[in-house]
């Protein structure tokens, strides 16, 4: 009878912790392995996924991983789109680690000495309680990032502002010059992200 498998996959910038369940919650492995976080260590993962459901004649793959910005979404799009996974209609879910971690305190006893946060991973995902995240578009991560980066300097400028009009400056000359200044700046600013956002645009096109 078909099943699903589940992945439980834990990142770091220089490895990837995975795990295997299948759908009544039995390990398939003694313990998470490691694989570096690269073309060659992706790869390996998927030859391992296809291992294993073939072993338990799975229909479907349920990957899960945790948010870590950069260090997630390129495994994510590569395994979202190899070929060699698509006949096991892999559902992939990219969760905030706060998730994971709240799911973590169920669990009384954990191991520990080796890193069980890819079976916690796995087990989140098979309890069904998270949502399937679509596959990231690359054309577009450069575009996210600068408006992002935007945000983040606009929220900047402004407490900078308002830090800037509750000093304590005698002349309320000087007070102006500063608000003067400051708005120009953001002016500038936004402008040059404007531009790169457009340039940004044109490239993905």
């Amino acid at each position: 009878m078909p099943s699903t498998l589940f992945v439980g996959r834990d990142v770091s910038s220089q490895s990837n912790s995975v795990f295997f369940i299948d759908q009544d919650g039995n390990n398939l492995i003694k313990k998470p392995f490691s694989v570096s976080n690269d073309i060659t260590g992706a790869d390996s993962i998927i030859s391992d996924v296809i291992s294993h459901a073939n072993a338990i004649n799975a229909s479907c793959v349920k990957i899960g991983m945790e948010a870590t910005s950069h260090y997630a979404w390129h495994l994510h799009l590569h395994l979202a789109s190899s070929p060699d996974l698509a006949p096991f209609n892999p559902k992939f879910f990219v969760m905030n680690p706060g998730v994971v971690k709240g799911f973590k305190k169920a669990y009384t006893y954990l191991p520990k000495t080796d890193d069980f946060d890819a079976r916690i991973i796995a087990d989140c995902v098979r309890f069904g309680r998270v949502n399937p995240t679509p596959m990231p578009d690359f054309r577009y991560a450069a575009l996210q990032r600068l408006t992002r980066f935007r945000y983040h300097l606009v929220q900047t400028i402004s407490s900078e502002k308002s830090r800037a009009l509750n000093l304590n400056i005698s002349s309320s000359l000087h007070t102006r010059k500063i608000v003067l200044l400051a708005t120009s700046l953001t002016q500038h600013l936004l402008l040059f992200l404007i531009l790169l956002l457009l340039m940004s645009s044109l490239l993905c096109l």
